[in-house]
């Protein structure tokens, strides 16, 4: 009987603890949680390019053809879909993106649209094939 005691007396104690650790996750998690709006998620950084990255018409064949413009380093882009085509910056991934950029004949500042080689964008997400 005795025994059995101090087995519960164990048992019992292993559950405060567990508790407590729970707890104590639980209190870890707050600050996190307060940081994103109180959604208990942080947001997924944004996709960008993470060198200057030349936007073109068209990818498809041996090489990449029409400049559209150009996208500067560190800056959001929209990734809209993603193809295989020309080999560019050791791959052959390429999304369709959108974002601010420079025009390639007189210098505007424009929004770009084209296809930029996957290896310029990080943070990358999910999007579906064109």
């Amino acid at each position: 009987m005795n025994r059995d005691r101090a087995h519960l007396g164990r048992l019992g104690r292993m559950a405060t603890a567990g508790a407590f650790g729970a707890a104590l996750a639980l209190a870890a998690v707050g600050p996190a949680s307060a940081a994103d709006g109180g959604g208990g998620q942080m947001a997924a950084p944004s996709p960008k390019t993470n060198s200057v990255a030349t936007a073109y018409a068209s990818v498809f064949g041996s090489v990449p053809k029409t400049r559209m413009g150009t996208i500067w380093a560190d800056t959001k882009v929209n990734m809209q879909c993603w193809a295989d085509g020309a080999w560019s910056n050791g791959t052959n991934r390429w999304f369709f993106v959108s974002a601010p950029g420079i025009h390639p004949q007189n210098g505007s500042s424009v929004r770009v649209s084209g296809w930029i080689s996957a290896n310029k964008v990080s943070n990358q997400r999910i999007v579906p094939h064109c």
